[in-house]
Formats: C-alpha cells, structure tokens, sequence
C-alpha cells in the first residue's frame, strides 16, 4: 500500500461512504490506510461532521467568528445538541433556529456569506444592517475630520450613545477621545470658536 492513486471508483465510494461510515471500515473497503482514506475524505469533503450537517463546536465558533466559551454560553441558552464522546454536535439547521430567536446574541456581520450551508435570506438582510450601523471602528484612529464632528456633536447636546453610533465608535472610545480633547472645557467656552 505504497503511495497508491486515488481512481475516480474509490472516490466515488469514499463519498458514499464518509460521514456513515467509521475510518476504519472505508479504508477495509477501499485496502488503504486509516491515516489516506482520513486525508482525501477531509480534502474532499471537509470534516466527517461538516459533510453530514453536524458542526462540532469549534468548527461552529471558527464559521462565525467567536470562541468556544461563546458556543458554550449558546449551548446554555438552548441551542440544541448532542454529545458524542467529549464533543458537542450542532445541527445546521437547529443552529439557523438559535440564530433566529437570538438575533441580539449573535454578530452576524461577522460570519462569512455562507460560510454554513442553507443560510437564509434573513441572515443576509441582518449582515447588511449590522454592517452599516453596528460595526463599530475598534482600534481606528481619530481623525481631524472626527475630532471636528465629535466636538460639534458634544455642543449639540446629543448623548454620548448618539454620538457613538453616529460615529460608529463603541461609548468607550467617544467617552476617552472627549477627555483626550478636553471637551469639559471647550463646553465652558460657550460662545468661543474651537479651533484644531
């Protein structure tokens, strides 16, 4: 069993086969190796889990951009699934049901189009939404241009949580950037220009 070709017969039986059947018994059927059949099913078809509609919760938190505590913090919240050995099966479809009925919960602007198979059209309506209005500018600079809208917002009156989505910067960011510019000050100076 040295080195051997895939022939398109014995790939079209590992597609039958993988994600029904153990590792062991396709390569038994196939008279390869465990470690072969294992590589070019993965290649293939991704992982045994993945090609049967199951994503473990790694897999899960790796599509849509979070880490394993959050998928667990999901998991308490009621997403449904099942136990094998030491890992948590997801269904696709009972995960697109918590999406839907946990919408605050999830930052959809952060999974790739379809990234899970059968995504549907309300996702991509809440990705674009999120897109424009909730993704803040984490870790940008200030601009003069923002400075100039921050300060004339501040003289507005309009709360810091207006100014923050306005700006499309999180309530900390406005609040740092205000001391920074010292805009206790400015706000005394009632009727003086402010110049940058």
């Amino acid at each position: 069993m040295k080195n051997k070709y895939w022939n398109e017969e014995e790939i079209e039986i590992l597609g039958k086969m993988w994600g029904r059947s153990s590792i062991s018994n396709i390569a038994k059927k196939l008279d390869r190796t465990e470690n072969s059949v294992k590589v070019k099913g993965q290649r293939l078809f991704g992982s045994k889990s993945e090609y049967v509609g199951l994503y473990t919760g790694a897999d899960l938190a790796r599509a849509i951009g979070v880490d394993n505590k959050m998928i667990n913090y999901y998991l308490k919240k009621g997403l449904k699934y099942r136990k094998s050995g030491r890992l948590n099966l997801i269904k696709i479809e009972d995960f697109w049901k918590f999406a839907k009925e946990h919408k605050a919960l999830i930052k959809f602007y952060k999974i790739e189009k379809n990234i899970i198979p059968n995504e549907p059209q309300w996702v991509k309506e809440i990705r674009n939404n999120q897109n424009k209005y909730n993704k803040p500018n984490k870790y940008k600079k200030w601009t003069n241009y923002q400075d100039i809208l921050l300060i004339n917002m501040v003289r507005k009156g309009l709360s810091t949580k207006e100014i923050a989505k306005e700006l499309q910067r999180t309530e900390y960011a406005v609040k740092s950037r205000r001391k920074i510019l010292n805009l206790k000050y400015i706000l005394d100076l009632e009727n003086e220009k402010v110049t940058i």
